[in-house]
């Protein structure tokens, strides 16, 4: 758990439960311990503020706060006994937040906590990945996407904390990126990721969460289209992963990679899954995984990227109304012929904006002298541009 959550979570409810929280009466207890700090040589944080919040399955009560000395100390008092409750301690601290579980026996009237806070760095530390999980999913047919679960399971061996900046001194060092597949879409921050902190960069995406020293569970979810009966998906390894699995259901694509071999079959969530496994992986290291048997949509269309057919629907769209509308305009001033040569520069122009190689403003310009074209005499035989 993340104080960072937990307490905007916290600050929505606060003025619902507080009243509740009131009502428990008098029955009261204290927390006290200490926040140390785990980087070495690093001094005990002071005049640090300390929240305190039960948290049940219906509700959030608290925050109890207090301040820390020069020696790190904290006692917060007065902190309400609520039933069914699990009691979570939360600091922040140099740029990130960190919480953990405070047990209580209920014949105590203190509960002791001690809870290790971290310097930051903006440059990665040294983080790797210990094991990376790429679940494939429900494969649409229909559409042509395929859904896919990733799971990664992070080490920062350093005593010190990754707070990646995308303004900070670490440049691309200062970022905590995952890579994604060309065109990925619906991306689902899931385990150890804030969407607020969630920044898309070229060819997949940034986590701006602190990544503490030890272990941090990560997981998210996305969709990316294809077109053929079979595809490749390649990626460069950006940190050093120990172990790499790739698992599809028994009834899925074939899947093959020359860094990767079959393993034992897993069995996840009643359904079972073949395995390929490989690893290590040094960063740079490039990374191939290939599938075959997709199966593909019927008809026509069926081979045409969705976004392309996005794109050919408003073009097709486009066409039809400006057809109608030149059709009125030109009147006797321009040859049909004329006519389908503005036309069909005016469908490129569309395209070029849809697809963000002019500006609006060029769009804009070009558009009107097209128009005003069409209101001028065209020497015979000679196409609008």
């Amino acid at each position: 758990m993340r104080i960072a959550m937990l307490a905007v979570i916290a600050a929505s409810l606060f003025a619902v439960t507080w009243a509740s929280a009131l009502a428990q009466g008098d029955d009261v207890f204290t927390i006290e311990g200490h926040i140390l700090n785990g980087t070495a040589g690093a001094e005990a944080p002071d005049d640090v503020r300390v929240q305190a919040y039960a948290y049940t399955s219906d509700r959030i009560d608290g925050p109890w706060e207090a301040q820390t000395d020069e020696s790190g100390a904290y006692r917060v008092e007065g902190v309400s006994v609520v039933e069914g409750s699990v009691y979570v301690l939360g600091v922040d601290y140099a740029g990130a937040s960190y919480a953990e579980r405070v047990e209580r026996s209920p014949a105590e009237s203190v509960a002791t906590k001690d809870l290790t806070v971290y310097e930051t760095s903006a440059v990665d530390p040294g983080v790797r990945f210990e094991q990376v999980a790429i679940l494939v999913g429900t494969i649409d047919g229909g559409q042509g996407t395929i859904n896919i679960v990733e799971i990664h399971r992070l080490e920062n061996p350093t005593d010190r904390t990754f707070a990646p900046s995308p303004s900070g001194p670490g440049g691309p060092a200062g970022l905590l990126v995952f890579p994604l597949p060309p065109d990925a879409f619906d991306l689902r921050p899931e385990a150890g990721l804030d969407p607020a902190r969630v920044i898309q960069i070229d060819r997949g995406f940034a986590s701006m969460a602190p990544v503490p020293p030890g272990r941090t569970e990560i997981a998210f979810s996305y969709r990316f289209p294809y077109t053929e009966s079979s595809l490749q998906l390649g990626r460069t390894v950006r940190y050093p992963i120990s172990r790499l699995s790739v698992l599809v259901p028994q009834d899925g694509p074939i899947v093959e990679s020359d860094r990767l071999a079959p393993t034992d079959a897993a069995s996840l969530g009643g359904r079972s899954y073949r395995t390929l496994t490989g690893g290590p992986f040094a960063a740079g290291q490039p990374l191939a995984i290939t599938f075959g048997g997709l199966p593909l949509p019927g008809g026509p269309l069926g081979r045409i990227p969705p976004a392309a057919v996005a794109i050919g629907g408003a073009l097709v769209g486009l066409a039809v109304l400006a057809r109608a509308a030149l059709t009125n305009a030109v009147g006797a001033t321009a040859t049909a012929t004329q006519a389908d040569a503005v036309l069909d520069r005016l469908v490129a122009l569309e395209r070029d904006r849809l697809e963000s190689r002019i500006s609006d403003e060029q769009y804009h310009r070009e558009w009107r002298v097209l128009v005003e074209q069409l209101h001028q005499p065209l020497a015979s035989g000679e196409a609008a541009r």
